[in-house]
């Protein structure tokens, strides 16, 4: 059976600096280019990796604006380069004789097995099938190719069906992905074995995972379950607390302490500060208990990653 796949992704060029959103990507310090990576996994390709177990080859790529959120297809109020690439998608994968097509909104961090998905719309002989969580759906939705055909557009063929669609109940992991919390607490997740997202590296020792071309001077000190990214650097003196998950090409310059917080790629981190319970990207950071976001102009603190003879000077 030929199955198609459309995913679905925010446009992070429509993203602005700093957006009253409660949303996380709605805020400044985290942008779609930085969330894309978590515990070195690249969370797209998590979902084609999903996809290739399911037997669903190369998925179609569709961006959309940030602020659009909700089921996987184009809403009354999407902007018509959207709609129109989604209409594409969905034609050509029709061309190529596709009897499902699987649209999912990369949103969300979950653990469905698409291919349980795939058994109950055939079990139901559904035409429409969304996957619901236990606090509503999932953005992810099945749709046989019979019913993206009719009159007017292909995406209006689907909305005519939504409310009396099937139901596939999930019950397993899933984060939705919208506040800085849902963030950290999927990164404590995979760090503590909650979910099955394994760190992107080698565990060297009990929970203390590193990627390739790591550097740690000799007088640090790490308690794991921690991370450390591919070509990060962690300078003299410098203390990483349980909890903690550097993401690829950092440096963290001497002396400072990360205490329970996540720093996210390419970022600087300077002298002998203390991170705690915070999200740090090269452009500001978050303080997780205390809510509050904070945009850093000083460089010497916090901001893109320096060379290295720089950082080192």
């Amino acid at each position: 059976m030929q199955i198609g796949a459309i995913v679905t992704l925010s446009n992070p060029e429509a993203q602005t600096e700093l957006s009253p959103s409660p949303t996380a990507r709605g805020h400044g310090f985290l942008r779609d280019d930085d969330s894309s990576s978590i515990l070195g996994r690249n969370l797209v390709d998590l979902v084609k990796a999903k996809l290739h177990r399911a037997g669903i080859g190369r998925p179609s790529i569709v961006r959309q604006d940030p602020g659009l959120t909700g089921f996987p297809l184009p809403h009354p109020s999407s902007p018509g380069d959207f709609v129109l690439s989604w209409e594409e998608a969905v034609a050509r994968w029709i061309g190529e004789q596709a009897e499902l097509l699987l649209l999912v909104r990369a949103g969300t961090y979950m653990e469905l097995d698409f291919s349980e998905l795939i058994r109950f719309h055939l079990e139901r002989r559904a035409q429409l099938t969304e996957a619901y969580g236990g606090d509503g759906p999932l953005d992810v939705a099945l749709a046989s190719a019979v019913a993206m055909r009719g009159n007017g557009s292909y995406s209006k063929a689907l909305s005519r069906l939504l409310g009396r669609e099937e139901r596939f109940s999930y019950y397993g992991y899933a984060n939705r992905l919208r506040t800085p919390g849902d963030f950290m607490q999927l990164v404590e997740d995979g760090l503590h074995r909650r979910s099955k997202l394994e760190p992107a590296g080698t565990e060297i020792a009990e929970g203390l995972w590193v990627g390739n071309h790591v550097e740690v001077d000799a007088t640090c000190s790490i308690q794991g379950p921690a991370f450390l990214g591919s070509n990060t650097r962690v300078n003299s003196c410098c203390t990483i607390r349980s909890g903690s998950a550097i993401e690829s090409g950092c440096d963290i310059d001497s002396g400072t302490t990360v205490d329970g917080s996540w720093i996210l790629p390419d970022t600087y981190v300077g002298v002998g500060l203390h991170l705690r319970r915070s999200i740090v990207s090269n452009h500001g950071m978050f303080h997780l208990e205390r809510q509050t976001e904070v945009k850093i102009a000083d460089r010497r603190l916090i901001g893109a990653r320096r060379g290295l003879s720089a950082a080192w000077t």
